[in-house]
């Protein structure tokens, strides 16, 4: 039996950046004006594996945001019509906040949205900022976006849009790397990033998950100086013992910036299992420690 996973991936790939629909998207886009934007755009940024899809889920699940949608995902081609005419459906999210890889089951959940934001900031693409800013204008909502890889991708971001807000998940290093280790499925991704932002070779999922993890953390430290005032950072460890502070928390900064975020009236008290558990070899665990120790100048006791 085919997963509902794979029938969109199927769809989209034959269908969802088709030119005709592109090209209707392109008129509807238009047609919804494009007035001046005061609310910035929102990204969600972070290691693989640090927390961000969480974050993503209890922040579309509690406020009421704009996001690309699986739908979208799978039509990229048509993210203006695909968002607003299915504005009603977004929000309706499962209180178990599961989800496999960044994947989050159902047609209306909020998506990685891979290809559109691929399209959209490896390159300055100037579809990106009227989409973005039609889609804010006409619902007077944030949006906010979230692909793992946008890290690499942040000087184009910030060209399209120079006051986007940044959200950064930050995780304790050892545990963050572990999870990336054990998660076989996440080494093409990890491929990914590493040969974008080392000319190094190297064969050892360890070193490279660690190269990936202190990449994040430099692109937060730089962005704590040139971008300070729109930058919040997140401690997933933080975030998932109270994560009640960190609505408040994001509800205040956003305040502070003069915009109003409405709540979903969600009623449930957010409770979230910290996965900090060791489960490396005794060999594994020396050799991850080492590694931790001589890349980032880091002594792991």
């Amino acid at each position: 039996m085919v997963s509902k996973k794979k029938t969109g991936k199927y769809i989209r790939k034959f269908i969802g950046n088709n030119p005709l629909l592109r090209y209707i998207d392109h008129l509807y886009c238009k047609s919804l004006g494009n007035k001046t934007c005061n609310i910035p755009p929102i990204f969600i940024i972070g290691a693989p594996r640090s927390g961000t899809t969480l974050v993503y889920q209890v922040l579309v699940k509690e406020f009421n945001l704009l996001y690309f949608s699986n739908l979208t995902n799978v039509f990229y081609g048509a993210p203006c019509m695909s968002t607003i005419l299915f504005k009603s459906k977004l929000g309706h999210i499962d209180d178990n906040f599961s989800n496999n890889f960044g994947y989050i089951e159902g047609l209306f959940s909020p998506s990685e949205a891979g290809p559109l934001n691929e399209k959209w900031f490896e390159y300055e693409n100037k579809q990106a900022k009227q989409c973005i800013n039609s889609l804010i204008s006409k619902c007077s909502l944030p949006i906010v976006l979230k692909n793992i890889h946008n890290i690499t991708r942040i000087v184009n971001i910030l060209k399209l849009f120079p006051n986007s807000l940044i959200i950064h998940v930050d995780r304790e290093k050892y545990f963050n790397a572990q999870s990336i280790i054990l998660n076989t499925k996440s080494y093409d991704q990890i491929d990914r990033f590493y040969n974008k932002i080392s000319d190094r070779q190297t064969n050892d999922y360890y070193e490279k998950a660690i190269e990936t993890i202190n990449y994040s953390k430099r692109l937060k430290n730089r962005l704590n100086t040139t971008n300070k005032n729109n930058l919040i950072t997140i401690n997933y460890e933080e975030f998932c013992e109270t994560p009640d502070d960190f609505i408040r928390n994001i509800y205040s900064w956003f305040l502070h910036k003069n915009i109003i975020l409405n709540r979903r009236h969600s009623t449930n008290k957010l409770s979230f299992k910290i996965s900090n558990k060791n489960k490396l070899s005794p060999k594994e665990t020396n050799h991850l420690k080492e590694l931790i120790s001589k890349l980032s100048n880091e002594n792991i006791k």
